[in-house]
């Protein structure tokens, strides 16, 4: 695993033979700097580096990066439907069936997914993989935030849009 957890405010570290490293994940907590995007997405996804650099490898961390989208957007739905209680701007006792459903489906899990309009001002947190291509079921609109576990890069660059985190990439790594 080739990287380094600074919770410090000051200079970026450096690797062992004194060069930048060339990605870091900037977090409300932590800053994650790392020779590769897969060291940045192991940090989140235990094991994850650990996998064979083979098909089957690539199969098992999609599949993985899958199941993490689908926990980030579970803790990021509710992190947002309890913020907008809180606020005043949802109330439970008299939303919907269709908008309850909507906001308290757990991704990754027997949640169909939602179609059409996203009419709310309650951002709407998924998983791409639950839309096209992957399924046949077409991308929503709206105030829809989508956690992307296509690749390493959409991945993150995902959770970046999600507000998250920030992703930088020395311009000659990617």
């Amino acid at each position: 695993m080739t990287f380094v957890i600074s919770t410090e405010i000051g200079p970026a570290p450096l690797r062992e033979d004194g060069t930048k490293f060339p990605f870091a994940f900037i977090t409300d907590t932590e800053t994650v700097y790392a020779d590769s995007l897969t060291s940045i997405v192991a940090r989140f996804i235990p094991g994850y580096e650990d996998l064979p650099d083979s098909y089957d490898g690539d199969v098992q961390s999609f599949i993985l990066r899958v199941e993490e989208a689908a926990k980030v957007a579970n803790q990021l739905q509710a992190m947002i439907v309890t913020a907008a209680i809180d606020a005043g701007e949802l109330d439970v006792r008299n939303a919907d069936e269709d908008t309850l459903t909507a906001l308290y489906g757990i991704r990754g899990g027997a949640f169909a997914p939602f179609t059409g309009e996203w009419e709310h001002s309650i951002p709407l947190v998924l998983t791409s993989s639950d839309y096209e291509p992957y399924t046949k079921t077409p991308v929503p609109t709206g105030e829809v935030v989508l956690i992307d576990p296509t690749d390493e890069r959409l991945f993150l660059s995902s959770l970046e849009d999600a507000g998250l985190g920030e992703l930088f990439m020395d311009a000659t790594a990617a």
